[in-house]
This record gives C-alpha cells, sequence and structure tokens, in this order.
C-alpha cells in the first residue's frame, strides 16, 4: 500500500490501481493478477486468506472501540479527534489479536488480557496525555460500587500541565469502554472547568458503570482539554497537540 504525498487527490480506480481515502489521508494500491475465487480455495493462498481474516477483524474491533469512544466523549470527542486515529486502532488491535497463543493463525482472536496492549494509547498522536499532564493517576475501579475512580492531589495547574498560549481553563474526561468478545459498551464524564491560575483542591471524579457489562476488559480513558475565554465564556481550543486523551489503565474482571 502506497500513500499519496502529492496534491493530487484521485477516488476510484485507473487502470489495475485504486485510489481511495482513510480520514484525511489518500492511498492508493495495486490489484493482484488473480481471482477471487482462486484466493478463495487455492491451498497456496491459504496464508493470504488467514492474514485478510484476521486484518478484517482487526478492522472491525477497531472501528467499534472508535464508536464507542465517541459515544462516551458524545460533543467532547471532536476536542481529541485526529486523522491518523483509524489506522493507529487497526494496528494496536492487530497488534493485540497476534498475541493469541491459544488459538491457530487464522482464527486467532483478541482475547481481554491481550488488551493491555493499549495501556498508553493516545487518541490524539500529537498530544500524549503525559506530554500535557505530568502526574501519572492510577484509577480504581470498586467492584462492589461499581465505579470508576480517579482521586486528584492538591495541586497549582500552571507548575504541573502544559498549557497552550490562549489557555485559560482546563476540565478533565474520564471513559470507560467495556470490550466482551465483540461487544462493546461505554460511559463517559467530564469534570467541571478549572482556572489555570487557581490552586486545585484534591478530589476525585467517580464514573458509574452500574449499566454496562464488565466481565470482560474494561478501558479507561483520562483526558484533559483546554479552554480559552472569548467575551466572558469558555470556548474549546481544538488544534493539535493540545487537548490529550489516553488508556490510562486495561482492567480484567479477575484483576
Amino acid at each position: 500500500m502506497a500513500f499519496q504525498r502529492s496534491s493530487v487527490k484521485l477516488e476510484g480506480k485507473v487502470g489495475d490501481l485504486s485510489f481511495y481515502k482513510v480520514d484525511e489521508e489518500y492511498h492508493v494500491k495495486q490489484h493482484i493478477g488473480h481471482s477471487k475465487e482462486r484466493i478463495a480455495e487455492d491451498p497456496s493462498f491459504e496464508r493470504t486468506r488467514e492474514n485478510s481474516t484476521e486484518f478484517g477483524l482487526a478492522s472491525s474491533l477497531a472501528k467499534l472501540l472508535k464508536v464507542s469512544l465517541k459515544q462516551a466523549l458524545e460533543r467532547s470527542y471532536e476536542l481529541f479527534n485526529d486523522s491518523s486515529l483509524t489506522n493507529r486502532l487497526i494496528k494496536r488491535m492487530s497488534q493485540a489479536l497476534k498475541a493469541d497463543a491459544i488459538n491457530a493463525r487464522g482464527k486467532r482472536t483478541v482475547l481481554s488480557e491481550n488488551l493491555n496492549l493499549f495501556t498508553g494509547f493516545s487518541v490524539n498522536s500529537q498530544a500524549a496525555l503525559k506530554d500535557v499532564f505530568f502526574i501519572p493517576i492510577e484509577p480504581k475501579w470498586l467492584v462492589e460500587e461499581q465505579l470508576i475512580r480517579l482521586s486528584f492531589p492538591s495541586l497549582y495547574p500552571n507548575a504541573v500541565m502544559d498549557f497552550p498560549k490562549e489557555a485559560e481553563k482546563f476540565q478533565f474526561h474520564l471513559c470507560a469502554i467495556s470490550i466482551n468478545n465483540d461487544v462493546f459498551q461505554s460511559k463517559g464524564m467530564q469534570s467541571s472547568l478549572f482556572a489555570k491560575d487557581a490552586k486545585f483542591d484534591a478530589q476525585s471524579l467517580e464514573l458509574s458503570i452500574a449499566d454496562i457489562d464488565a466481565d470482560g476488559a474494561l478501558m479507561i480513558f483520562l483526558g484533559v482539554s483546554f479552554y480559552g475565554v472569548v467575551a466572558g465564556y469558555p470556548v474549546p481550543l481544538i488544534e493539535s497537540s493540545q487537548n490529550g486523551l489516553d488508556v490510562i489503565k486495561v482492567f480484567l474482571k479477575s484483576s
């Protein structure tokens, strides 16, 4: 597969070349000279069929994860959206699938315990959470209470955050996505807006997960978004390299 680097933007077929768009990037691939029937039946194409099956599964699960994240964040999703997200999710999901040491090649799947490979994944590739918020926060899963809790210490925002030049306020975002085979469910919340120049008192964010199934894996996202102030009203900053949202933990029910 190749990437188009010039200003020419094509979609469709030209000879044996197919031009297509994924997110904001344009790609081109050449059609191989074998029929679908031969690829589907010829023993010499068994590895091709295996790769195709696994890539299709990884792509499908990655897209479900992206949809679940959108549902959890709602309108805040645009604060972290990155044109490369789909491709990066597929790549990471493929790595999780290939970590399956139980099933044979071509029949491998994404096991819950291998979703730990998403820990540290940045939704915005240009703003990792650790680069905009310097204090690591360890989430707690309160199983009996069916809550995810984040406890923040008392802090001075200017000392522990990399604020964009225009930013006056900030906000935390907490999301949980449960993944059980191919069933995805999500919940999300956001904090109040806080001023960057005022002391931030110790406090907790609590997200109820009572209405989602957490029997598989539970993926926890923490994000920080920044806001300017225009005519007395907060305005979100959406430019690249500003708002960070990462997977900070993947819980398993047994853990």
